[in-house]
């Protein structure tokens, strides 16, 4: 859930590898690496591979100089974040060429199916899974994005844009991910004016999202 947890669990158990997600709140995951580092123990040197957002420039230099060994950018393809685990777990593994996901701002659709075959691996009952959860959870952080909206808060407005952003790209959730990515964009510009502008746009865009994926499942 946050930094904190990591170097607490790191006291207790040992580890091959960390996926570190770099926004996090209480302690982020650049934070969060850097005291890694710092530890007196076997764990500072544990290779930290950073699992950050789509599309954010400047990344994965930001990552590497807090003490990362390696990124792998949302949405995730499947093939491409396990060659890097084996590369840095050093296990010999015989790989295709490198997959490149579609970049959402390249197309209008809504939801890329496309998207969610390639990080499910085509397992039909894990998508059902995902976009059950995905409705579900999308519609609690869009209720509690409005709240922060209500109170101005703007580190929580992009924390909680962040995270509809990158839940949506990973399933394929397209349109949605680029108005979150919007909000969270405005967030960070400390345009508290006309972060609200963005919320009629995404509502609208997760209901059409959700009866797609609805349609999916029957």
């Amino acid at each position: 859930n946050n930094g904190i947890e990591v170097l607490k669990i790191l006291k207790e158990r040992s580890f091959d590898i960390i996926l570190m997600d770099v926004q996090m709140p209480e302690m982020d995951g650049y934070t969060a690496t850097g005291e890694v580092r710092k530890l007196e123990t076997e764990a500072a040197k544990i290779p930290i591979i950073a699992l950050t957002a789509h599309a954010l420039i400047g990344d994965k230099e930001k990552c590497i100089q807090a003490g990362m060994n390696d990124y792998v950018s949302k949405p995730i393809v499947p093939e491409n974040f396990i060659k890097v685990i084996d590369k840095w777990l050093k296990i010999e593994a015989k790989h295709e060429k490198e997959i490149t996901p579609d970049n959402p701002a390249n197309n209008e659709i809504v939801f890329d199916f496309s998207v969610l075959e390639k990080m499910s691996l085509g397992d039909k009952e894990f998508q059902q899974e995902l976009l059950i959860a995905y409705i579900k959870d999308v519609d609690e952080r869009f209720v509690r994005l409005r709240g922060f909206i209500e109170e101005k808060n703007l580190p929580k407005i992009t924390g909680e844009a962040h995270t509809i952003k990158g839940a949506s790209y990973s399933l394929g959730a397209k349109k949605v991910g680029d108005l979150a990515y919007s909000i969270e964009l405005t967030g960070r510009q400390k345009d508290i004016d006309n972060v609200g502008q963005w919320m009629e746009k995404l509502s609208s865009a997760i209901s059409e999202t959700k009866r797609i994926i609805e349609k999916f499942l029957e």
